[in-house]
C-alpha cells in the first residue's frame, strides 16, 4: 500500500518535523506501507514541471515558484503556497501514483481544505499528524497560527479518518472530535541509542 505524506517543508532545509516524518516512513515500511513524502523542490531545477516523483528516494518534489502566494507572515505564505499546489495537483498524484491514503503533517485550516476535498472525492483515507499544539501567545496570535489551528479543530478535524498525535493535549482534541487517534511521541531508529 502506498500513502502520501503531505507537508509544507522544503527538501533542502533540515527540520525536526521532516526528521520525524522520515523516521515514521521507515517505521511504516516494516508493515508493508510505502510512504511518499511531498516536499518543496528548493533549489532543485524542476525544468518547468509542477511536480516530480523520485521513486528511489520516496518523495515527490513540487516547484514552489509555480504556486507562490502572499501571506502576512512567512508561515502563512508557505502554507498557502503548499495548499495551492495540493489543490491543483493532489488529485493527479493520487491517481498516477496509486495512493490509498494521505497523512497531513501539522494541519492548518488553509492547508487541510484542498487536501480533505480531494481525498474525499477519491475515497482515500486522510489522517492528520498533529505536530505542535500552539499555546496562546502574542506571536502566534499575530501570525495567524492560533486562528488556523482553531479553524482546523472546529471545522475539519471531525471529517478526518484519524489522527497521529504526540501530546495529550491533541489526544483530548481528537476525543472531542470523535475520531480515532494514537499517541506517538516519537519514532526510534534501529541501532540508535539515546540516554
Amino acid at each position: 500500500m502506498k500513502i502520501l505524506i503531505c507537508t509544507v517543508f522544503d527538501v533542502h532545509i533540515p527540520c525536526a518535523g521532516l526528521n520525524r516524518l522520515t523516521k515514521m516512513a521507515k517505521a511504516l515500511e516494516l508493515y508493508g506501507i510505502e510512504s511518499i513524502i511531498v516536499l518543496g523542490s528548493g533549489p532543485n531545477d524542476m525544468k518547468g514541471k509542477a511536480w516530480k516523483y523520485h521513486q528511489d528516494q520516496k518523495y515527490i518534489l513540487y516547484d514552489k515558484s509555480l504556486f507562490s502566494s502572499r501571506g502576512h507572515c512567512n508561515a502563512m505564505r508557505i502554507a498557502r503556497t503548499a495548499a495551492k499546489f495540493y489543490k491543483s495537483h493532489l488529485n493527479e498524484i493520487i491517481q498516477k501514483v496509486n495512493i490509498k491514503g494521505v497523512i497531513v503533517y501539522s494541519p492548518q485550516y488553509q492547508l487541510i481544505s484542498p487536501i480533505l476535498n480531494v481525498c474525499k472525492k477519491n475515497e482515500v483515507f486522510i489522517v492528520a499528524n498533529c505536530g505542535e499544539n500552539f499555546s496562546l501567545s502574542f506571536k502566534f496570535l499575530l501570525n495567524g497560527v492560533i486562528y488556523q489551528q482553531f479553524m482546523f479543530r472546529k471545522f475539519q478535524m471531525k471529517k478526518l479518518d484519524g489522527a497521529i498525535v504526540d501530546s495529550s493535549r491533541w489526544l483530548v482534541e481528537t476525543k472531542n472530535a470523535n475520531i480515532p487517534a494514537t499517541i506517538i511521541p516519537g519514532f526510534l531508529e534501529k541501532n540508535k541509542f539515546f540516554k
